[in-house]
């Protein structure tokens, strides 16, 4: 019994020495590194070229050098452009460099301000061009998890004699109202015809469409006739509560009686078997969910628009428009109460609210769908 305990011991002390899990596996760094860290290796490598360590040959070179420089101005990309939060994909670090990338190159990469550069290069793919100017690290399957900080960042220099050039991979972005083109679904297969209507009626609306793309994409995965353990039904999945307020504006769209009285796997039998349809119950309707997706969309814009609710909005966000579209969506998710809450009681961390957990995977999947439909290029995520 004692070896059994003792080997369970280890097995927690090894589990603890790993690190937390990262996107690119365990951390096994002990310390985090930041900004400032690195900046000191600039500044010891300086000391060391004004002593004389290494310069190149040459009074002249070696003066300039230690001066100015190798003249090396680096880039650093990143494919997709914006992070994955709604799946896995391929991620790319690209690091252009004119004067050629060194066969062992100066480069680091952060997550959360931790060294995962060794685990990173274990697992990705290495390509450099034929002229040695570019150097893509290729890593597969990459999933960032949206209920996490994920701050990621690349360091790289030419040579000891240089400045670090910094890279942060930035989170998606999208706005509720700005008019995007859905360019592509990634491995969602979507008629044309839905795509139609969906652009249609959220221009009509004046919601984002792409936004809208990206809801329906987290909320049903575009079934139709999807419910969920709270009785949300169809493409927007519109809840009980909600489709109260919707119907208001559509009162002669059909219900389908006794609903709040059918439990939920009841309720699900009953859809699949068509006894409840798109004809007795406007939620199943494709077109009608768009249509009452959007009305609760509007109606929620037009909530947090109201001075009294706007106030809390720019009280915690430095541009309040790019938060005013993370706040629609929670409460889209979690209702506007419980989001109003969270914003007077946790105020800029309201999104870490523990009565928001759901929520914010929730707003962030959206914002990564919506952003990634919107920009055709990006490498298709497995939404998984």
């Amino acid at each position: 019994m004692k070896f059994l305990v003792h080997i369970f011991l280890f097995g927690l002390m090894c589990a603890a020495c790993a690190g937390p899990t990262t996107p690119f596996g365990a951390n096994t760094s002990l310390l985090p590194k930041t900004a400032i860290e690195m900046s000191s290796k600039v500044n010891a490598a300086q000391d060391e070229a004004a002593q004389g360590v290494r310069a190149p040959a040459g009074l002249v070179q070696r003066t300039q050098t230690l001066l100015l420089g190798s003249g090396a101005k680096p880039e650093i990309k990143f494919t997709p452009d914006r992070q994955v939060l709604h799946g896995r994909t391929e991620f790319t670090i690209t690091v252009n460099d004119s004067l050629g990338v060194p066969k062992e190159p100066d480069l680091t990469i952060l997550y959360n301000g931790h060294d995962l550069t060794a685990r990173f290069m274990a697992q990705a793919r290495v390509d450099t061009s034929a002229g040695g100017n570019r150097l893509k690290l290729r890593f597969p399957n990459l999933r960032i998890l949206p209920d996490r900080d994920n701050k990621i960042e690349v360091v790289y220099r030419h040579s000891k004699y240089d400045p670090y050039v910094f890279a942060r991979y930035q989170p998606p972005v999208c706005d509720v109202f700005e008019e995007k083109a859905v360019l592509t679904t990634g491995t969602f297969k979507l008629n044309d015809e839905m795509l139609k209507t969906i652009h249609k009626m959220s221009t009509e609306h004046r919601i984002n469409p792409a936004f809208l793309t990206g809801l329906i994409a987290q909320e049903s995965a575009f079934n139709h006739r999807a419910v969920s353990w709270a009785k949300a039904i169809g493409l927007t999945q519109i809840t009980g509560a909600a489709e109260q307020e919707v119907t208001k504006f559509y009162s002669h769209w059909p219900r389908y009686d006794g609903m709040d009285k059918i439990s939920a796997p009841v309720l699900k039998a009953m859809i699949l078997s068509g006894q409840v349809n798109g004809k007795n119950e406007w939620r199943l309707n494709p077109q009608m969910s768009i249509r009452g997706g959007l009305t609760y969309l509007t109606l929620l814009s037009n909530y947090w628009r109201r001075p009294e609710n706007f106030s809390k909005i720019s009280a915690q966000f430095r541009n309040p428009e790019e938060g005013f579209s993370q706040v629609i969506l929670a409460s889209y998710n979690s209702g506007f109460v419980r989001v109003g809450s969270a914003l007077e009681k946790s105020g800029a961390n309201w999104i870490r609210d523990d009565e928001l957990r759901e929520a914010r995977k929730y707003v962030y999947r959206v914002m990564s769908y919506c952003y990634h439909f919107s920009h055709q290029g990006d490498e298709d995520a497995d939404p998984t």
